[in-house]
């Protein structure tokens, strides 16, 4: 796989020291999730990865996931545990919000 690993530098004492940034997932949605957490509900995509399982299933930059394959999305933590569960070429039900507008998208991860 041609995936770049992307490390984050915590800034600040929003996330305690976990094990997020360790963990090796098997597969991603090609997005940069907003570690501030600055959502009440739900996971802010910051940046969507061109030609990745979101970006090709049409999520953009903003959207706030709140929930994957029906399961509730609150935070990084939920998003990594979900994610932690599903296999390379799944297709799943991805929920965001976008401008305040339910979206569910189809993605091929």
């Amino acid at each position: 796989s041609d995936e770049k690993v992307i490390t984050f530098q915590e800034a600040g004492p929003k996330m305690p020291s976990g094990n997020v940034r360790n963990e090796k997932l098997k597969v991603t949605l090609g997005i940069m999730p907003d570690f501030s957490g600055v959502e009440k509900q739900g996971l802010r995509a910051d940046l969507v990865i061109k030609d990745k399982p979101a970006d090709k299933a049409g999520m953009k930059s903003g959207d706030v996931i709140v929930a994957i394959d029906g399961y509730p999305i609150g935070d990084v933590y939920e998003y990594m545990e979900r994610l932690s569960k599903l296999k390379a070429g799944q297709i799943i039900t991805v929920e965001v919000l976008r401008e305040d507008q339910k979206e569910v998208l189809i993605v091929q991860l």
